[in-house]
């Protein structure tokens, strides 16, 4: 793998290694580990959007699947607040684990809660981000 200065700052992580896959179209991609996120008691969850279907390839429109369970994939735009501040996370979620009555400006709670990091450079550019990743979503009362 060659090493270019928009490369470096994927480095930061510190727990960037390789991907061991062929690439496909001029895709590189490194892999990261997953780091599990503590849901606070003093952490606000709010719906911002409905479960959307991920789709795993836009040309093809094929959906992601969870690769144990083969269930379809849906991501849920949420606003965390704690403290003073707030974030808006991409959390995917297995079908089963979208809870009837998810709308939005409904709180919900993450159950199992993980970060995965990840870069990718597509033709020598560098894109970088973290994806969330958890097992359900349950609603708040």
């Amino acid at each position: 793998m060659r090493i270019t200065v928009a490369s470096v700052r994927v480095y930061q992580y510190g727990h960037l290694r390789p991907n061991k896959r062929p690439t496909k179209q001029g895709i590189d991609t490194m892999s990261m580990t997953r780091i599990r996120v503590a849901v606070l008691p003093i952490t606000n969850y709010l719906a911002g959007t409905d479960a959307t279907v991920k789709i795993k390839d836009p040309q093809t429109g094929e959906i992601a699947t969870d690769r144990e369970t083969g269930e379809h994939l849906y991501t849920v735009t949420v606003m965390l607040m704690e403290e003073g501040r707030a974030e808006i996370l991409k959390i995917t979620v297995a079908q089963s684990g979208i809870p009837e009555g998810l709308k939005p400006g409904v709180m919900v709670r993450p159950v199992d809660l993980f970060a995965t990091p990840w870069a990718r450079i597509f033709n020598g550019n560098l894109s970088d981000g973290v994806a969330y990743r958890a097992a359900r979503l349950d609603l708040v009362a």
